[in-house]
């Protein structure tokens, strides 16, 4: 299920004008997810299947933050208002690419991503 899903949100990447025009906060919110699904997967065993997810969430989100127009990836983040979209995506990447996944202190940064984020979209 979450491969389809993560295709189909790759998908969506197609239609981000149409999307920017009529609900602007969408690609926002899909990007800053994926973001938080990573770090997710990140803190859990990571099995062949999560393996293979995880790579898949962050070939999408990389191909999202590079067709997102740079007013919105420059625009501050739900969870972290002080820092930029583009700032919680590349501090992810920086996780990942770390090698450092089974830190304590990593664990409570991704952590504190996620308890941080709200989906309830009445408060913007």
């Amino acid at each position: 299920v979450a491969t389809v899903a993560a295709d189909m949100i790759h998908l969506l990447g197609n239609s981000i004008d149409a999307m920017l025009e009529y609900h602007p906060h969408i690609p926002r919110l899909i990007v800053e997810s994926m973001a938080y699904s990573i770090a997710t997967l990140l803190n859990e065993a990571l099995t062949d299947s999560r393996k293979q997810i995880l790579v898949r969430v962050l070939t999408c989100l990389l191909d999202w933050i590079m067709i997102l127009p740079k007013d919105v990836a420059s625009s501050p983040s739900q969870a972290q208002p002080k820092k930029s979209l583009w700032a919680v995506v590349t501090e992810v990447f920086s996780a990942v690419a770390s090698g450092a996944l089974a830190e304590e202190k990593l664990a409570t940064y991704l952590s504190s991503l996620l308890k941080s984020y709200s989906f309830d979209r009445s408060e913007e």
